[in-house]
Order: C-alpha cells, then structure tokens, then sequence
C-alpha cells in the first residue's frame, strides 16, 4: 500500500461525488492565496487617440513573478500593443485583489497614461475591428491566454491606439505572482 493508497483524500483530495482527484489551476490558487490582482481601466477616446497602462514590476529578489495576461475591448475599431516601455508619470491606479478577504498588498505599480519615452520592444499586437473606409460600427474584444512571466523591476506597457471617434475603450489586466 502506497501513499497515495493510504492517505489518499489526505494528501490528494478526492471529489466526494465523482471520485476524482480535485486539482486546482495555479492562476485559481492564487486567487485563494490573496495573490492574484485585477485592473480593469476604461476610458472614451476620439479617433486616432490614444490610451494606455503601465505596470512596474516590482524588483525583487524572493523569486515571486507576476503572471501577467491581458485583454482590450472597443465598441469601435483599434489596435493595440503589449511591450516592455520607458515610459515615466502617469495617474496612479488601483488593481483589486481578486480574494477580497485577503489583505496581500499589490506588488505592481499601475499608472495610467504615461509620459512614454520608447514604446521599446513590443511583445504583442491586436486588431479589433476593422479600419476600412467607412469605418465598421462593430467593435469587439480579445480574450487574452498569453501569459507573460515579467522580468522585475521593469516597465511594460499596454497601448490602445482607436480608429473611429467616440470609443468606448476597456482595458483589462488580471495578474498574478507566484
């Protein structure tokens, strides 16, 4: 008789109607630690303007790294890019804390709008929409899986750039460290 015979609901917990092993997914466990954040910044831009976030990635030394993903919506045509910025200032935001029970500070800082001095390296880039002539009515969103692990003390940048005049732009940034 092996340990897992022995002790099996012990040390893997065994779902009491299915008789299943329960696993839980690190981004969800997080969540349960009181170490996973969320932001979600939404603004109204005219055409050809402009909206952005900046995370700093907290300097650390402990081995914990965000795990970051991240997804924009529009009710209009955009385009917008993920990248590793130079960018300073900026309106500070506030992420939330996805277990509201838990008083684990962020360790991110998020602004908004930044000053950007480089774009830099751009990791990703999105098309909602469409920018054809006329302009579609219909906008649309990406449901982001690309996880990033982020270097620490670095910033990085998620920039929305819209076509049409009027449009309802939404930001989305669930992260994680571990």
């Amino acid at each position: 008789m092996g340990l897992l015979d022995s002790n099996a609901p012990y040390w893997l917990p065994i779902d009491p109607i299915s008789g299943n092993r329960l696993i839980i997914e690190p981004s969800h466990g997080a969540i349960h630690d009181g170490t996973h954040f969320t932001l979600t910044y939404n603004k109204i831009i005219g055409a050809g303007s402009t909206v952005s976030v900046m995370m700093t990635a907290p300097a650390t030394s402990t081995s914990q790294y965000i795990h970051f993903v991240c997804g924009v919506e529009c009710d209009k045509a955009a385009t917008w890019t993920f990248s590793i910025c130079s960018a300073s200032v900026g309106s500070t935001l506030t992420a939330y804390n996805n277990n509201l029970n838990s008083s684990n500070a962020n360790p991110a800082a998020l602004v908004a709008n930044p000053t950007i001095t480089t774009v830099g390296t751009i990791l990703e880039t999105h098309i909602i929409g469409t920018s054809g002539n006329p302009n579609s009515t219909t906008g649309g969103g990406v449901e982001q899986r690309n996880e990033w692990i982020l270097e620490p003390a670095k910033q990085y940048l998620v920039n929305v750039t819209t076509v049409a005049a009027s449009s309802n732009t939404v930001i989305n940034m669930p992260y994680y460290y571990r």
